[in-house]
C-alpha cells in the first residue's frame, strides 16, 4: 500500500517501475551502494526519490531490518535511500534507522541526512537551504538540548555530531564559489522534477500561495478571534494552522530576494520548537551562529561521517504550519544531487566503510543513552541533596570525624564488651541504653566511638539505619524540637537510594510556598523513614545540654519513646546525673560512663612526650608526671586535657614538679564529696592564670565568633586607620594561649568553650569579674576602632546587604560584630573609651554601622527612604549609652531629627523604651509635640503602640498615662492644645493599650 501511494503521488513516468541497471552492472548488490540519504518525513523520501535519475529493484533485507529502502543512482553513484517509520521523529529514530543501512548495506562510506528544519532569523528565510558545516568551536551540528551542569551555573552542550568529511566539505567549497560565479542548479533540477513527476509540482515547486511572513520573535500565534464561528468547511481547510487571524502589523518587513544556501551550524534536539523567544534565546546562547533547528540529525552522532541539508518550510515559532514543507523538502533534496556531481566516486570508493564505524556508533549510543541515565539520575540526586539540604543544613558528620581523631586506640574498649551495651545493641526489638556520668569523664568520646562502631557494623547494611546528634549548649539556636526531629529523618534519608516518598513530598509542598514543616509532618515523615528500616539506632549525646526551658529536651525524649513502640529503634542517650533528665529513664538501661585509668594512660602517653621535648631530660620524670596527672583525673578525661594543658609552657623539670605539686596538694586536702568539682574548678584556675598571663584576649563576646573574626578583633589596636595584618596570629596559636579552655567547631567554625562546665565555671565563680574586670571596654575600643578605618570610606552611599558584600571582598570580617555590638559593649563596660568618641564624630562611620545594624534585627521601621543622615546621638540612643547621650548634648549635638525620614534619636529611644534616653532628650530640647515622621507617627505614638508605658509617662510633664489592658475600652484623643494637634493613640493588636487623660483635653472617640 505504502509503495502504491507513493507510485500515485509521483506520477507516471518510466523512471518510476524497474529501470534497466546502471552500465556496467550485470546484477546489482548490496555492496554496490556506497552513498546512504537518510530522511524522516515520506514527503522528503519523495523530494529524495524524485531526485533519482534510475530507480533500481529492491534487495533483499535481514529479519531485523525494519527499514524500507528506495534504490537508486544520482550521476555515478550509487544511493540508497531510508525513511524513519511513519510517526516516528526525533534523533533516536534517526540513529536506528542509520545503524540498520549501514548493517545491510556494508558499502556505504557516507550519509545525507536531507530535510526539513526551522530557521532562524534574520539572514535564514523559508525556501532557502542550510547546510551543515563546522562554525566556530562547533561542528556542524550541535544537541542543544544535552549536555551537563559547569561551573558557574552555566549548562555546556555535549551532544554534536562529529564534522562533515573531509573530501565532503572539499566539495561543498567548490559548490560554494560555483553557485557565486554561475549561479545554483537548484532550479534547474526544479523544473526537471516539473516535467518529471508533474503530480508533484503544485505542492513541489514554489508558487504565489507560498507566502514569507515573519512575526516578531514576541507575537503568539491567534488560533481564530473570540467569537468567530467556523463551519465544517472551515476546519477541513485547516485554518487554524494559518496565521489568517495574526495582526500583521506585528510581522518584520523585508525586502524581497532569491532563495539561498547558507553554510554553518544546525541546532538538533529531541523537541519541537515551536516559541520565537525560546529560539532567539537558543540561538544567543550558541553564539548567534544557528542558522536552523531540527530534530534528527543528532542522531547520527560521533564517528557515523554524515552532512545535514535542510530546507527552511517555517520560523521554529508560535505560526510554525505546514504550508511551506514539501517546497523545503524539495530544495534541500535538489541540492543534495546537485552536491554529489561534485563528489568523485572514486573519493567516495577511499573512504572508510560506514559499517567499520558501525561498532563505535552503537558504543556511541550505548554510552548516549548511559550518559542519559546517569543525567537523569545525576538531577535526581541533585534534587534529592536540595531537599535534604533545605530540611536541615547543620551536619555533625564534620564532629564525629574530629572527635574520632581524638581517641586513641584502645579507648572505650570496656563499654563494647560490657553485658548492658551488647544486649542494646543485639536486641531484637527497640531497646534504650542511658550512659551517665560526670562532667568530663569523656561520655562524648564514648558516643563517637559507637557511632563508629555501629557503622563499621552495619554501614554496608542496607536496612540498619543510623543517625545521632550531638547536643551543645552553645548550639540551642539550631537544635530546637523541630530541627533535631530534621536533622534525624536528613541521616536516615542519605542511605537511601532514593529520597522517600514522605520526605519529597513535605520538600515539594514547602519549598513552593517558601514554609517550614510543622512538628507533626517532621513527626509522621521520620516514623514513615524510620519503617523502611528492619532495625534503627539513634544516638543523642550530652542530652543535659538540650535546652529544657522551652521544653525541647522533654519533647525529643517523648517522641523517641514514642516512634521507638511502633519500630525496632534503639535508643542511645548521655547525660550528666540531672534529675530532670534521669527521670525520663526510669525504667531503662543504665550505664555509668567513667574514664579508665587505661584510657587516661594512654591519652596522657599521646600527648606528655611532646610537652617534655622542650625540658632537659630527667629521668623518672614522665612516669611521675603520669601517676600524678592519673590521679588528679580521678574518672574525668576533662581534668587530664586542662592539667597537660597548663604544662605546655613550662620549660624546666621544676615548673611541671611545681603545677603538679600544687594541684595534688590541693586535690588531697578537699573532701570526697567536694573534690571533683573543686579540682575541675581549680584547673580552670591555673588555665585562666595561664591566660591572664600571656594575652588580654577577647572574652564576653554577644555571640561567638569565627576564627576569622577572632583573627581580626586580636589584631586591631585603638590608633589604627588600616587594618595591620601583621598582628594577625594563626589560629592554632590564639588556641594554644587559651589554655585548652576553646575549641573551634569543624562544622561552623566557631570558636567557643571547649566544654559545659567551662561556661558554669565562668558563670559560678564570676571568673570574667576575677580576672578581666574591664573586658567589655576593651571589646568596645577594638569595634569601633575597628569601624574607623580608611577602607570603611569606600563603603559609603551603599544599602545594608551591599555593605555586606563589599565588606567581605575587602576582607573586613569583622565588620558585622563590630557594628550590631559596639553600643552593647560599652553599655557593659566601666569606661568608655576615647575611641568610642572619636567614632561617634564620623558622620561616615555611623551610616556604614547604621547601615550593617538595619540588616539585622533590632532597627525599628521607618517611613520613607533613607537619607542616612545617622549621627552619633542617633548611635547613642540606639544603644541605651545614657553617659554618652549626656555628653554628646553638653557638645552641642541637637537632639532633633536631620534627615527625609524626621527619625530622630527621640524616636529610636521612644521605640525601644529607653526611658532615661527620653528624659534626656526632652531636657535637651527635643519637642514630643513638633516632631513627626514621614508617616506621621509622633515619638509618643510609637511608644504607645509597642506598649512601653514607662516612655509615654515621660514623654510630656504633666501627662499621666493609666495602662489598661482590656480590648473593651475607648481610645482616646486630645481636643486642642497649643500646636491644635488632634492625635489618636491606636496601638496594634496585642500591645498595650495606652488612653491618655489629662484634664479635660482628651475625650473618647
Amino acid at each position: 500500500m505504502a509503495e502504491t501511494a507513493m507510485k500515485s503521488e509521483l506520477g507516471n513516468g518510466a523512471e518510476l517501475g524497474h529501470p534497466p541497471p546502471v552500465s556496467g552492472l550485470k546484477e546489482r548488490l548490496h555492496e554496490h551502494y556506497t552513498v546512504g540519504w537518510v530522511c524522516a518525513l515520506p514527503k522528503e523520501q519523495t523530494a529524495a526519490m524524485a531526485m533519482l535519475d534510475q530507480r533500481h529493484p529492491d534487495l533483499p533485507k535481514p529479519s531485523t531490518d525494519n527499514n524500507a529502502y528506495t534504490l537508486g543512482s544520482i550521476g555515478k553513484h550509487m544511493v540508497v535511500i531510508a525513511c524513519l517509520p511513519k510517526g516516528q521523529i526525533g534523533n533516536n529514530s534517526a540513529a536506528t534507522v542509520a545503524t540498520r543501512m549501514v548493517s545491510t548495506f556494508p558499502a556505504v562510506r557516507f550519509c545525507f541526512m536531507v530535510g526539513i528544519g526551522g530557521g532562524v532569523p534574520s539572514k535564514v528565510r523559508l525556501g532557502d537551504v542550510v547546510v551543515s558545516t563546522p562554525t566556530g568551536q562547533h561542528p556542524g551540528v550541535v544537541q542543544w538540548d544535552f549536555g551537563k551542569a559547569a561551573g558557574g551555573g552555566r549548562f555546556e552542550r555535549t551532544g554534536a555530531l562529529n564534522n562533515p568529511p573531509g573530501f565532503i566539505l572539499t566539495a561543498l567549497a567548490k559548490l560554494e564559489s560555483v553557485h557565486e560565479m554561475e549561479g545554483s542548479k537548484i532550479p534547474e533540477f526544479l523544473e526537471d522534477l516539473r516535467r518529471k513527476w508533474p503530480r508533484l509540482a503544485p505542492k513541489y515547486l514554489r508558487s504565489d500561495s507560498l507566502e514569507d511572513v515573519l512575526f516578531k520573535a514576541d507575537y503568539d500565534h491567534i488560533v481564530r478571534k473570540p467569537g468567530d464561528d467556523m463551519d465544517e468547511d472551515d476546519e477541513e481547510d485547516e485554518d487554524d494552522e494559518t496565521c489568517r487571524f495574526c495582526d500583521r502589523a506585528q510581522t518584520r518587513k523585508r525586502k524581497p530576494r532569491d532563495m539561498l544556501v547558507h553554510y554553518g551550524l544546525i541546532a538538533s534536539g529531541n523537541q519541537v520548537v515551536k516559541d520565537g523567544m525560546f529560539r532567539d534565546n537558543l540561538n544567543k546562547s550558541l553564539g548567534g551562529k544557528v542558522l536552523c533547528i531540527e530534530m534528527e540529525a543528532a542522531g547520527l552522532i560521533t564517528s557515523f561521517p554524515c552532512l545535514v541539508i535542510r530546507g527552511i518550510c517555517d520560523y521554529a515559532d508560535s505560526h510554525k504550519n505546514k504550508q511551506w514543507q514539501e517546497h523545503a523538502a524539495a530544495v534541500a533534496a535538489t541540492f543534495a544531487k546537485e552536491l554529489l556531481g561534485y563528489i568523485e566516486p572514486q573519493e567516495v570508493e577511499e573512504q572508510r566503510v560506514a559499517k567499520e564505524a558501525l561498532q563505535e556508533l552503537r558504543k556511541a549510543i550505548a554510552a548516549t543513552e548511559s550518559n542519559m541515565e546517569r543525567l537523569r539520575n545525576h538531577i535526581q540526586s541533585e534534587e534529592d541533596m536540595n531537599a535534604l539540604e533545605w530540611l536541615a543544613s547543620f551536619d555533625y558528620g564534620p564532629q564525629q570525624s574530629d572527635l574520632l581523631s581524638k581517641c586513641h586506640p584502645g579507648t572505650g574498649q570496656w563499654l563494647f564488651e560490657s553485658g548492658e551495651f551488647t544486649k542494646w545493641e543485639n536486641s531484637p526489638s527497640g531497646t534504650t541504653l542511658l550512659c551517665t556520668g560526670i562532667p568530663g569523664a569523656g561520655k562524648t568520646i564514648i558516643t563517637s566511638l559507637v557511632i563508629n562502631h555501629l557503622h563499621t557494623r552495619f554501614g554496608d547494611v542496607p536496612e540498619v539505619g543510623i543517625a545521632y546528634i550531638y547536643c551543645n549548649f552553645r548550639r540551642h539556636y539550631q537544635q530546637q524540637y523541630a530541627d533535631m526531629l530534621a536533622s534525624l529523618i536528613k541521616q536516615l534519608c542519605q542511605t537511601q537510594p532514593t529520597l522517600p516518598g514522605a520526605v519529597r513530598a513535605l520538600y515539594e509542598r514547602h519549598r513552593k510556598q517558601r514554609t517550614r514543616p510543622s512538628l507533626e509532618e517532621l513527626s509522621d515523615a521520620l516514623q514513615a523513614v524510620l519503617l523502611m528500616y528492619a532495625r534503627s539506632y539513634i544516638l543523642v549525646d550530652a542530652l543535659d545540654e538540650c535546652q529544657s526551658l522551652d521544653g525541647t529536651r522533654s519533647a525529643i525524649l517523648s517522641h523517641l519513646f514514642r516512634i521507638q513502640n511502633n519500630s525496632a529503634t534503639h535508643l542511645f542517650f548521655t547525660s550528666r546525673h540531672i534529675p530532670d533528665v534521669l527521670k525520663h529513664f526510669r525504667d531503662c538501661e543504665r550505664l555509668e560512663v567513667r574514664a579508665m585509668d587505661q584510657d587516661v594512660l594512654s591519652y596522657v602517653d599521646g600527648h606528655l612526650p611532646r610537652i617534655l621535648e622542650a625540658v632537659p631530660e630527667t629521668p623518672g620524670l614522665m612516669e611521675e608526671i603520669r601517676e600524678k596527672i592519673l590521679k588528679l583525673a580521678d574518672g574525668m578525661f576533662l581534668l587530664a586535657h586542662l592539667y597537660l594543658e597548663s604544662l605546655r609552657d613550662k620549660t624546666s623539670a621544676t615548673e611541671l614538679r611545681a603545677v603538679i605539686g600544687t594541684a595534688a596538694c590541693r586535690h588531697d586536702n578537699i573532701s570526697k564529696d567536694d573534690k571533683r568539682q573543686h579540682t575541675l574548678y581549680q584547673a580552670y584556675d591555673v588555665a585562666m592564670a595561664r591566660i591572664a598571663e600571656q594575652s588580654a584576649g577577647f572574652r564576653d563576646l554577644e555571640r561567638p565568633l569565627s576564627t576569622m573574626e577572632l583573627q581580626h578583633a586580636l589584631a586591631i589596636r585603638e590608633d589604627d586607620t588600616d587594618l595591620d595584618y601583621g598582628n594577625m596570629r594563626k589560629i592554632e596559636v590564639i588556641l594554644s594561649v587559651c589554655a585548652g579552655l576553646v575549641t573551634v567547631d569543624q562544622e561552623s567554625d566557631v570558636v567557643g568553650l571547649i566544654h559545659f562546665t567551662t561556661q558554669e565555671y565562668f558563670d559560678a565563680n564570676e571568673t570574667r569579674e576575677k580576672y578581666f574586670p574591664d573586658a567589655h571596654s576593651h571589646i568596645a575600643a577594638a569595634c569601633v576602632s575597628y569601624l574607623s578605618l580608611n577602607a570603611l570610606q569606600s563603603l559609603d552611599g551603599f544599602y545594608d546587604w551591599q555593605i555586606w558584600r563589599e565588606s567581605q571582598n575587602l576582607h573586613l570580617y569583622l565588620l558585622r560584630y563590630a557594628a550590631t555590638t559596639w553600643g552593647h559593649h560599652t553599655r557593659k563596660g566601666q569606661v568608655i573609651s576615647p575611641a568610642v568618641y572619636r567614632f561617634l564624630a564620623n558622620d561616615v562611620n555611623i551610616r556604614v554601622a547604621f547601615e550593617l545594624i538595619s540588616f539585622s534585627p533590632g532597627l525599628p521601621p521607618m517611613g520613607g527612604e533613607r537619607e542616612k543622615r545617622w549621627t552619633g546621638l542617633h548611635a547613642a540612643a540606639f544603644f541605651d549609652l545614657q553617659d554618652v547621650v549626656k555628653a554628646l548634648v553638653k557638645t552641642g549635638h541637637q537632639p532633633y531629627a536631620d534627615d527625609c525620614t524626621k527619625f530622630s534619636p527621640l524616636f529610636i529611644a521612644s521605640s525601644k523604651g529607653y526611658e532615661t534616653i527620653v528624659r534626656l532628650l526632652l531636657e535637651s530640647g527635643a519637642e514630643v509635640d513638633d516632631e513627626k515622621d514621614v508617616w506621621g507617627r509622633t515619638p509618643l505614638r510609637i511608644a504607645s503602640q509597642l506598649g512601653h508605658e514607662g516612655v509615654v509617662k515621660r514623654a510630656k510633664t504633666g501627662i499621666w498615662v493609666c495602662a489598661s489592658y482590656s480590648l473593651n475600652e475607648e481610645p482616646m484623643r486630645k481636643r486642642e492644645t497649643k500646636s491644635d494637634e488632634r492625635r489618636c493613640i491606636m496601638p496594634q493588636p496585642g500591645a498595650t493599650k495606652l488612653f491618655v487623660s489629662f484634664s479635660s483635653t482628651w475625650e473618647p472617640i
